[in-house]
């Protein structure tokens, strides 16, 4: 599986100049791969107030609540 969440923090990156990269084509490129997305929900984004603090990074702590919540091994 490869999050939704993966690839817009891609496009944020690649749009501050701090990666080269097309996420689009990284979009695209998924199911080629063999991996399947998993997009961002509403409960994976409701399940973030319940991770401990210690998650500080937004991209992260949905990483880890939408591993909970389908659930995955992240």
């Amino acid at each position: 599986m490869v999050s939704a969440a993966s690839i817009w923090e891609i496009a944020i990156e690649v749009g501050l100049g701090r990666i080269d990269g097309d996420a689009e084509q990284l979009s695209h490129a998924i199911p080629a791969s063999g991996f399947s997305e998993s997009p961002v929900r509403a409960r994976h984004a409701a399940h973030v107030a319940k991770l401990p603090r210690h998650h500080g990074d937004p991209f992260d702590r949905l990483l880890l609540a939408q591993a909970i919540t389908e659930p995955l091994h992240l």
